[in-house]
């Protein structure tokens, strides 16, 4: 798969990328549109924007956080209004897209630096979100994050 900021109609292999084979099917404009949201909740997460993180998040979500505990969207909410977690870099370095008819996985890889529980962190960072649109809304529906390990940063 071709990790790029922006689609690539034609990825290394001279085939069509994931990315531009949802294009050619659903339209670019799903496509945009997840991306624009994908921008949108990374700076209500570096802001701990919790009124845009609470839109943004479908009141059922699923998400499974880096040391595979799940989370629920309270609970999310809760580590930003409380200030548990606070980033203070949040790049995501690529973006890839996989559309479903009203769903969309979006895979992201990310560099972060905050704190958690006052304790420092940074790395490269692997996000997996599935994105649904119920009654014209899109929202994370459920996902995960894990860390890279170093040898897959430089490879990312």
């Amino acid at each position: 798969m071709n990790r790029t900021h922006c689609p690539k109609p034609i990825g290394s292999d001279g085939r069509l990328s994931l990315t531009q084979q949802s294009l050619n099917y659903h339209g670019a404009g799903m496509d945009t549109e997840i991306r624009q949201l994908e921008e949108a909740l990374r700076i209500a997460m570096l802001t701990s924007d919790v009124a845009a993180l609470d839109g943004l998040i479908a009141d059922a979500l699923i998400f499974v956080g880096p040391s595979g505990e799940v989370l629920g969207k309270q609970d999310d909410l809760a580590l930003h209004r409380s200030g548990r977690q606070k980033l203070s870099v949040a790049e995501w370095q690529s973006v890839e897209i996989a559309l479903h008819d009203q769903t969309a996985v979006a895979l992201t890889t990310a560099d972060l630096a905050g704190t958690f529980d006052g304790a420092a962190f940074s790395g490269r960072f692997r996000y997996c979100r599935f994105w649904g649109k119920t009654a014209g809304v899109w929202q994370v529906l459920g996902g995960s994050v894990v860390a890279l390990p170093a040898a897959m940063e430089t490879i990312a």
